[in-house]
């Protein structure tokens, strides 16, 4: 610094408003204030004067003017001048003598500050005027602004000026305050000449060169030699005498126990920042240690790289303390590691404290000093990290969604700590999903943020570290909430999610089970068709699975025509379905024939229903007959000379069934030709044609004209279930057209025979009776593409009645309808029709009630169902607004009437009132059921008429009604006539006194009544009759008007909850088996007859294991010969059980699988020898070349097996897949890899999670495999693989043979991974596994070898080491270890990692190591010998301290300089 600098700093004024106090030490003596300030003032001139001098002399003597200017300036520094002192005023004439430029600056109206004053070089100035002159200029009133403060009574210290400069150690730069005995003080001579100089003299040249002496020996050839061994010379001697020898000096800074205020002065100092740690670590308190440490760093807020070093110097005391006791060895170590897991455990304390103090105001500070605390004690390696990992975790799964966010930031600080093993990794991802499934299920709103974090650490995860997803368990239990979580649309973590899914699933042994083939998807999706399907919907979804269309027209056809599935919905269905595939040039027809000419898929097909299709097809003009028949007779189909029956070819029973009506001349003639070859003649269909229609005419002689060929022909009976589709579709199309011709149109025009319909048409000649006899025609006749047709002129009727039953029969066919693509039409129709009617006076109530139960079941009409309820609640105001007495009023004469008036006089009771108590009521109804029950073999009763009067009591009171209607019924199931419940249990269920629910389950419960047990199988064959659609007491009841209603219960009921029925089904099927003759005949025939059979297909679509419990009874295998063997059992399926399973696995497909499945079963547990010989020949035919069942469906058919024959077959196939795995030169296994493949999936498909210790020995032979194949892989593996992650490329290979051999062995390892889970799981087993794959891992072959994806050894490995005890973990690492395995995902597999401090630091021993392992008896290798082996340095982690000691030492770190060989540094 300048002196000119310093002279403009003491020349600075403050802020003339304020005052200091003069220094006592400038007054010698008392004066008057005034006297004092201009003494001042005049030693302030003066030395600016000085300053300013601009001599030669002074500029040479400027720095030694320095120091005693700014010395003079502290002098002078508390005082300050009032601004308006220079303000005063002047006499004329007379102009300050003053160095200094008072001019204004330019724009500016306030006085100069001394800070703007500049310093003007001229000559010398004379020396101010004395005080005493000067005083009288001051006026009075400016006296009065010069005030003095309280004096000091301290003496004054001369002080730097804040602004000076200093040294980078704090010291001022160039401040010497006059002391007497500084260079600068005293005076000289030469100081006086030429002032004083900080520097030394410069260094003058040297007097002599060396050039002399060296250039000799730079010319000689030898010279550079001789100076780089002088060079050389002269580096040795620094290295001598550089190299440190001292011996190490570090000593952590000792304990001393200081008084309580000196101990938090200590820490106060540990707290500023500015003392260094040196000057604190002479000594450290005594009594500082644990959760006291912590607290007072912080309650004091210690910066965290101090707290860190307090809390290593505490713990090196700590732990030379076990040293000092005298404790050696395992004790001392001990002793060690118990202090550093309480240490551990007090951190985790201090951070719990901390979060519980969230109601605290400074608690986000604190929160962030702890958590900023804990990570870098552990970075540092001053925790027990694997106790504080787990403390992490524990605190993350169990903490509550409130703190929640607390540990989630928690667990990100040390994510990258916890992912380094899988033991950590995986169970952090656990915890996270199982935090995010509570999260989920709670309000969103409230923990939006707390699930976006959750959320936000999945997706980092799934895309990191992606290993510690895989386990099949626990992605089981959360790939749904993952998938339903997570933003499905980012590609990347799209892939993600499904190669996780995908290692899962090979992991599970889900792998070797084939996927769902593109048929068994598309099946199932049509399986699941309820009653209003969006057809376009349905077809997109169809062929979005299958692609292929020709594929899916023959999948189309074999589901529609199936004599697996029941009802006339799939056949409709397939052929809209058909309709509106996207099909090239040749259309449907290049497939359909491919179809009909391959015969092997028509096995299982109704005839009936595939010809119904093609016929709808072909009527709709979607195929072709001209070409059908031109490929009929190009394949020479009409060479046969017999007439084709209904289980003929059903290429040439296709000529039979095509429809005939609106065929060209050409087209019938060439069809007249082709049946003339087969014998038959178009004139005989004409006639079958002319004599139904006769019967229907006959029938109903006022609505069809008899036609004119028929007049005095024979009349015949005909079933017309049975007739010719092209018989059939003739007579629906004369039906129809009769129908129209019986409306008028809106106008006046004639319909005539019309066949279609134009203008609304609202006037119709047909009665009740005559609409329900064509129902009953088009329904036997399956056409109900026609009875739609006459329903949508139904619906223009004015006549309720017709109009009801015309919603009632959509309602009944409503599946068939919404396939068709009729039934909202429909609906709309009744609905608008329903509109116009109740503008009228006429009561609809009925149709009110049938239209509210068709809208019930169509999605999409909910706003009419709404409309017609409050219609419905509007008439039943209506009644109850009718006054009238209570019932009760007349219940005397009503129970004291005669017999012959007893109904009467009950119905005139019942119109009477409108109100009944319950005592009434249920006197009421016990009279009508004991009527009921004295008269139920009266002939002449009225069927509905005691069902119709109590159904009269149920509004009364619903809930006393249905106590005492399901208690009376109950009775009847325990009474002596159950025998007649079929026949009198059908009126009540359709008057509404009961529900078909409510009758179920009452049997059931009656089922599992002991007391009753001798009555159990006639109960459960009466419901089963009872639902029976086709008995013959719905035979009977089909001619009442009321029970087509009844039947349509039935089928709803069977349709919602199949299940239901299954107890009466099993009891039935177990009485087939009981000695009783009449029993056993009863339930032969109900289990024959059809509906029966429809019931146990129904069921087993809906719920396949619905009879997962139908045991292995001559009476289940009556029932399963009907359903899967068409036809009469006993000529289809053979007698001989050595023949009957190679027929039965003949007939498995897709649609009656599982039947098959309860069919193989019986085969497999009633063989004639033993269970265990049908189990062998069973995997014999698994096992061998010939194929009876598709590859896809060999694991579903085995699926269902019994847990005890499941495991003898699958322990039979595991002995053949090892018996077949061979090594060497001849490993091989040839042309079985398709037979492997097919033996593994039915292991898998089996299912070996109940296995238990059985599986034990064969996880021991599987790795005793891995053992031997590691052997033949000698050649390959002669040298330890690299200790790095790169693989070396030697070039060799392994065999395809050993390769796919260890395919196979790891696929059915994992097929056992639940059984190595276990608890007592034996450990040496896998070990040796875990060891043998680890090898597999690493080794050169297997990095590159296609047939075993290297992911597979890996997630294999993976999910084998969670079972792994700490014990046998440690085992396998020591043997890695010395093995010298470096490779990461085996360190990351099982939790260990070279030492952080070790990995660059290690010590040099001279002793010869061979490494014998394990792991080298597998490979046959071991490690060469060497002179000289490394081994890890541990670096005591609590002595890497800074500062350690108060003096700087050459050798005072904690690691020892001379391990290194380090020199001093020269600068």
């Amino acid at each position: 610094m300048t002196s000119d600098s310093v002279g403009s700093q003491s020349l600075r004024v403050a802020n003339p408003a304020h005052f200091r106090p003069i220094n006592p030490s400038t007054v010698p003596f008392r004066h008057h204030p005034l006297q004092s300030l201009n003494r001042e003032l005049w030693n302030l001139n003066s030395h600016s004067t000085g300053i300013d001098r601009t001599s030669a002399s002074a500029s040479k003597r400027r720095r030694t003017g320095h120091g005693k200017t700014s010395a003079r300036a502290g002098l002078t520094s508390d005082f300050v001048v009032p601004a308006n002192l220079y303000a005063r005023e002047e006499p004329k004439g007379w102009r300050p003598k003053s160095r200094f430029n008072s001019a204004k600056p330019a724009g500016s109206d306030s006085p100069p500050r001394c800070d703007d004053l500049e310093l003007t070089k001229c000559g010398p100035q004379n020396f101010p005027q004395r005080p005493g002159r000067s005083l009288s200029r001051i006026s009075d009133t400016q006296k009065n602004y010069i005030a003095l403060e309280n004096v000091q009574t301290k003496p004054y210290v001369a002080r730097p000026p804040v602004s000076a400069p200093h040294f980078r150690n704090g010291g001022p730069a160039d401040f010497h305050p006059w002391t007497g005995h500084h260079a600068e003080d005293v005076l000289n001579e030469s100081t006086t000449k030429n002032g004083l100089y900080d520097k030394s003299p410069a260094i003058q040249n040297e007097s002599a060169t060396a050039r002399t002496a060296i250039w000799s020996s730079l010319t000689h050839k030898s010279g550079v030699q001789i100076l780089s061994s002088l060079l050389v010379s002269a580096l040795d001697q620094r290295q001598v005498h550089g190299t440190i020898t001292a011996n190490c000096t570090f000593k952590p800074p000792p304990r001393v126990t200081l008084t309580d205020t000196k101990r938090e002065a200590w820490l106060r100092d540990l707290a500023n920042p500015e003392i260094p740690l040196r000057r604190l670590s002479r000594t450290i308190p005594h009594g500082i240690r644990g959760k006291i440490l912590l607290d007072h760093c912080l309650a004091k807020v210690i910066p965290t790289s101090r707290a860190v070093w307090l809390a290593k110097c505490v713990g090196a005391n700590e732990i030379r303390a076990f040293k000092r006791k005298g404790a050696g060895g395992a004790f001392a170590v001990g002793g060690e590691a118990k202090w550093i897991k309480d240490w551990t455990a007090n951190v985790e304390q201090f951070i719990e404290m901390i979060v519980n103090r969230c109601e605290n105001a400074e608690w986000k500070v604190q929160m962030n000093y702890g958590l900023r605390l804990a990570s870098h004690l552990a970075s540092e390696n001053l925790l027990d990290h694997g106790h504080y990992l787990n403390w992490v975790m524990s605190s993350v799964e169990n903490s509550t969604l409130d703190s929640l966010s607390i540990w989630i930031l928690m667990g990100q600080t040390h994510c990258q700590d916890l992912l380094r093993r899988r033991q950590h990794g995986r169970r952090l991802v656990e915890v996270l999903l199982e935090q995010l499934r509570k999260a989920t299920e709670l309000d969103e709103s409230e923990f939006a943020g707390i699930l976006r974090q959750l959320i936000d650490m999945v997706k980092s995860l799934i895309l990191t570290s992606p290993a510690c997803f895989i386990s099949p368990q626990m992605w089981a239990n959360y790939e749904p909430l993952l998938r339903r979580s997570l933003d499905s649309t980012t590609e990347s973590l799209c892939d993600s999610l499904n190669q996780i899914s995908r290692r899962n699933k090979e992991i599970r042994g889900q792998a070797s089970l084939p996927a769902a083939t593109p048929k068994q998807r598309v099946i199932k999706l049509l399986d699941m068709v309820f009653d209003d399907v969006d057809i376009a919907t349905l077809a997109d979804a169809c062929q979005c699975l299958m692609p292929d269309t020709n594929s899916l027209v023959t999948t189309f056809l074999q589901w529609g025509s199936s004599v697996y599935r029941t009802g006339m919905a799939r056949i409709y269905l397939s052929i809209r379905l058909l309709r509106g595939l996207p099909i090239n040039m040749g259309g449907l027809d290049t497939p359909i024939t491919a179809f009909l000419a391959n015969r092997e898929e028509h096995i299982g097909l109704s005839r009936p229903s595939l010809f119904r299709i093609l016929a709808e097809l072909f009527r709709s003009k979607h195929l072709n007959v001209g070409r059908y028949l031109q490929w009929l007779m190009a394949r020479g189909g009409t060479n046969v000379a017999s007439l084709p029956n209904q289980r003929g070819s059903c290429d040439t029973r296709l000529l039979f069934e095509l429809p005939i009506c609106d065929l060209s001349s050409q087209v019938s003639n060439l069809r007249s030709i082709l049946l003339s070859k087969f014998g038959a003649t178009v004139e005989d269909e004409q006639k079958t044609i002319h004599a139904v229609q006769t019967l229907i005419a006959e029938e109903t002689p006022d609505f069809f004209p008899v036609p004119r060929a028929s007049h005095g022909s024979a009349h015949r009976q005909f079933d017309l279930t049975q007739l010719s589709i092209a018989v059939k579709s003739t007579v629906a199309r004369w039906v129809r057209q009769n129908v129209a011709s019986r409306f008028s149109p809106k106008h006046s025009e004639s319909v005539g025979q019309q066949e279609i319909v134009s203008g609304r048409l609202t006037l119709l000649v047909m009665t009740l009776d005559q609409f329900k006899i064509i129902r009953r025609i088009l329904e036997n006749l399956e056409d109900f593409a026609v009875l739609a047709d006459v329903l949508k002129m139904t619906t223009e009727s004015q006549d309720t009645s017709i109009l009801t039953f015309a919603c009632d029969t959509v309602n009944f066919h409503i599946s068939i309808f919404a396939a068709i693509g009729a039934l909202h039409d429909l609906f709309s129709s009744l609905i608008q029709q329903h509109k116009d009617i109740s503008e009228s006076t006429q009561r609809d109530q009925q149709l009110v009630e049938s239209l509210i139960d068709l809208g019930k079941r169509i999605p999409t009409a909910a706003e009419e169902v709404r409309h017609l309820k409050a219609r419905m609640q509007i008439y039943r105001q209506r009644a109850a607004a009718v006054a009238c007495s209570p019932i009760s009023d007349h219940m005397t004469e009503a129970l004291q009437s005669a017999e012959h008036n007893f109904f009467d006089e009950l119905d005139q009771v019942l119109v009477s009132g409108t109100s009944m108590d319950k005592q009434h009521l249920t006197q009421l109804f016990g009279k009508i059921v004991k009527r009921l029950e004295h008269s139920h073999g009266e002939s002449d009763l009225p069927e509905f008429l005691l069902p119709e009067l109590l159904a009269r009591l149920r509004p009364f009171d619903p809930s006393t009604f249905e106590i005492l209607m399901v208690s009376w019924f109950s009775g009847v199931l325990r009474s002596s006539m159950p025998h007649e419940i079929p026949k009198i249990l059908p009126s009540f269920i359709f008057s509404g006194c009961i529900m078909l629910d409510k009758v179920l389950n009452t049997a059931q419960n009656a089922l599992s009544d002991t007391t009753i047990a001798d009555r159990h199988t006639r109960i459960a064959m009466d419901i089963l009759e009872l639902l029976d659609i086709s008995s013959k007491q719905h035979q009977c009841l089909s001619t009442a008007s009321k029970s087509y209603r009844l039947r349509m219960q039935y089928i709803r009921i069977l349709r919602r909850s199949p299940t239901l029925v299954v107890p009466f089904l099993l009891s039935t099927v177990e009485a087939y088996s009981t000695i009783s003759a009449e029993l056993r005949d009863r339930a032969y025939a109900l289990i024959s007859s059809d509906g029966v059979q429809d019931i146990v297909k129904t069921l087993v679509v809906s719920d396949p294991r619905a009879l997962q419990n139908l045991g292995i009874s001559t009476g289940a295998t009556a029932l399963l010969d009907k359903l899967i063997f068409p036809g009469d059992p006993r000529q289809t399926l053979v007698e001989e059980h050595e023949f009957q399973l190679p027929q039965l696995l003949g007939l498995v497909n897709h649609y009656n699988m599982p039947l098959c499945r309860l069919k193989l079963k019986v085969l497999l547990s009633t063989e004639a020898t033993s269970p265990d010989y049908a189990a062998t020949r069973f995997c014999n035919i698994i096992s061998s070349n010939a194929r009876y069942v598709s590859s896809d469906l060999w694991p579903e058919l085995v699926s269902e097996l019994p847990p005890g024959l499941g495991d003898y077959v699958r322990r039979c196939l595991e002995r053949e897949i090892l018996s077949r795995i061979s090594w060497g030169s001849d490993a091989s296994i040839g042309n079985s890899t398709v037979l492997i493949d097919r033996m593994l999936a039915v292991v898998g498909a089996i299912g070996i999670e109940n296995s238990g210790h059985t599986s034990f020995p064969l996880i021991s032979q599987i790795a005793d495999k891995f053992s031997h194949a590691l052997s033949s892989c000698r050649p390959v593996a002669r040298t330890p693989p690299a200790p790095s992650n790169e693989s070396s490329s030697d070039g060799r290979c392994i065999s395809k043979g050993v390769l796919s051999n260890l395919d196979v062995l790891l696929r059915l390892l994992n097929l056992h991974q639940m059984t190595v889970q276990l608890p007592n799981f034996p450990q040496s087993i896998l070990i040796q596994l875990a060891l043998s794959l680890s090898v597999l891992l690493i080794l050169d072959p297997f990095q590159t070898a296609k047939a075993i994806p290297n992911s597979r050894i890996y997630d294999t490995l993976l999910v084998l080491s969670d079972a792994l005890s700490d014990e046998s973990r440690n085992s396998c690492i020591r043997n890695l270890q010395e093995y010298k395995i470096r490779d990461s995902r085996i360190r990351f597999i099982f939790g260990y990692s070279e030492p952080t401090d070790g990995e660059w630091l290690q010590l040099v021993a001279n002793s010869p190591v061979k490494a014998e392992t394990i792991v080298a008896d597998l490979v046959r290798t071991s490690a060469t010998q060497t002179t000289e082996t490394l081994q890890p340095y541990q670096i005591r982690s609590w002595e890497m301290m800074q500062d350690a000691t108060p003096v700087v030492g050459v050798n005072d770190t904690s690691l020892s300089l001379t391990l290194f060989g380090a020199r001093k540094s020269v600068f």
